[in-house]
């Protein structure tokens, strides 16, 4: 079976990500599409919530090889189509896996028998949540219209170019390229690496073939980005054009808005259904447009 893999990640907390995994997982099953959605979010996983599941299995079982796979701790959601992995609770320090685990985590999750797997992550730009987001077909990045926000978005987002560099150049076994962009992730300390091509004029200069073949490589990033909790199609538009307008001067990538989500009263009761809003009311603005948001994701 061909299977699309989906990350999910709310560069800050409190953006919506977790509302948006859940009603889009839900949204795709309805569509008749076989989904899996697992909690990723080490830090604060709540995906469960969203459907009110209480006492199951969990992906502590499987760190605690308490299980040897994914598919013994699936967890029936209560809707045709979706099955969910919850979230770890009880496992300290696991929000900094290894390199090890995380392959093994990652393996497993590839090996689960969907059409669709949603993989929910944590908020910021840690290693684990930009590792999982790079081994996905497609990465949505979820923000509100908040001034943070929009800063917090463009910092994971530059943060994510750097690290998908520094996998390209120890993958090619330039150690001084490799060492050249550790230190170069330390922006406070580099203000004159203003730009990409700041970087990659300073990279040049250690290996020029190999910088060139990795600016080739970064052209193809395009992140995704998801506004949630716009009040106005201006809003939307001004606060698109705004980043797209920033990741261009600086990133040098096309960075567009693939969906707005409207404000939506009713999804802050939503939580009291003990199940997404739009298994119960399709009606609603943000169920359409959830649907318009799975439509583009998945349009076969």
């Amino acid at each position: 079976m061909d299977k699309q893999v989906i990350a999910i990640v709310g560069p800050k907390g409190g953006v919506g990500k977790s509302t948006i995994s859940a009603n889009l997982a839900a949204t795709l099953a309805m569509m008749n599409k076989k989904v899996i959605a697992v909690d990723l979010d080490l830090s604060g996983a709540n995906l469960h919530t969203f459907f009110g599941i209480k006492d199951t299995v969990s992906l502590d079982d499987f760190i605690l090889k308490k299980v040897s796979g994914l598919s013994s701790i699936l967890t029936d959601s209560g809707i045709k189509n979706l099955k969910i992995v919850c979230g770890v609770s009880n496992i300290p320090g696991v929000s900094n896996m290894s390199e090890h685990q995380e392959m093994r985590l990652v393996r497993e999750v590839l090996k689960l028998n969907a059409e669709i797997i949603l993989l929910d992550l944590a908020a910021g730009s840690s290693n684990s949540v930009v590792d999982f987001l790079f081994f996905a077909n497609k990465g949505l990045l979820v923000t509100t219209t908040e001034v943070n926000s929009l800063i917090k978005i463009y910092s994971f987002i530059k943060t994510s170019m750097y690290k998908k560099l520094l996998f390209y150049f120890k993958a090619k076994g330039t150690s001084e390229l490799v060492k050249f962009i550790e230190d170069a992730m330390d922006f406070e300390n580099h203000p004159q690496i203003a730009t990409i091509e700041d970087l990659f004029s300073q990279a040049r200069a250690i290996n020029a073939p190999v910088t060139e073949s990795a600016r080739a490589f970064i052209a193809n990033y395009n992140p995704l980005l998801v506004l949630n909790r716009v009040h106005t199609p201006q809003e939307a538009s001004t606060v698109g054009n705004a980043i797209k307008g920033i990741t261009r001067k600086f990133l040098n990538i096309n960075c567009d808005v693939l969906m707005s989500i409207s404000e939506d009263a009713d999804i802050r009761r939503s939580l009291a259904h003990s199940a997404p809003l739009v298994t119960y009311n399709t009606a609603s603005a943000f169920s359409r447009e959830i649907k318009q948001l799975a439509m583009k994701l998945c349009p076969g």
